[in-house]
């Protein structure tokens, strides 16, 4: 965040708490990249005991590169249902200046058929299979991984899925905190996706049949929410 911001630099060989422009804290490190997963771990970011939440796309590069077992994290996540997680790429992908041209103007019917849909992505993170068939006993371990490692919240329970999370981790939230959660939950309410999708439709079967594992995947991660409740996940 503070990157997209302005406010990162790679010139600065120290780690370093930056305020960004909604009041918010972070640490001047990208763990969103492989490069700035190797910055932070260069700059001893595991051991300084600064940051609370670490976000990033790289579950295993993270562990590879930054975790040890001296500096365990808690892995933690909000699921939000395959299908709307891709309308919501495709609204992205429509309304921004730097897509590839042969998106430019495409249906979403289109998008959907085409290789820049999401493909089971939730499943090949978890699994470290980026390509290739899946197959049951793949969305067997996954399930396992979930149950066994993961604190689960859902995008449709968002209010229910932040108490968990604050609950479980001990987090005490100041007023400051309390108004950037409030935010959080107004913006995560208002999103609406542009195209309705109804289910059925072409591109709401074809979502569905590229996503068929991350679609199950989903709904036991509904389920998990329930069985770990809110206040005692574990």
């Amino acid at each position: 965040r503070g990157m997209i911001e302005g406010h990162y630099s790679y010139n600065k060989d120290f780690l370093e708490v930056m305020q960004v422009n909604d009041g918010s804290y972070y640490i001047n490190v990208d763990t969103t990249t492989i490069t700035g997963l190797k910055r932070a771990k260069y700059l001893d970011f595991e051991s300084s005991g600064i940051a609370d939440v670490i976000v990033t796309p790289h579950l295993h590069p993270i562990n590879d590169i930054l975790l040890t077992k001296d500096f365990r994290g808690r892995l933690f996540t909000m699921f939000r249902h395959p299908i709307d997680r891709a309308i919501s790429i495709y609204n992205d992908l429509e309304n921004a200046d730097w897509v590839e041209p042969e998106l430019k103007g495409l249906s979403i019917e289109a998008f959907a058929y085409s290789r820049f849909a999401p493909d089971n992505d939730i499943m090949r993170m978890l699994l470290k299979k980026p390509v290739g068939e899946l197959v049951n006993d793949d969305y067997e371990i996954a399930k396992q991984i979930l149950q066994e490692r993961c604190i689960v919240g859902i995008m449709k329970k968002i209010n229910s899925s932040l108490k968990k999370f604050e609950t479980f981790f001990g987090w005490e939230i100041d007023e400051q905190g309390k108004e950037c959660r409030d935010q959080i939950l107004k913006t995560a309410k208002k999103e609406v996706n542009d195209h309705n999708v109804d289910e059925g439709s072409v591109a709401w079967n074809a979502f569905w049949i590229k996503n068929k594992y991350d679609v199950r995947l989903y709904e036991y991660a509904t389920n998990l929410f329930r069985e770990q409740g809110i206040f005692n996940p574990y």
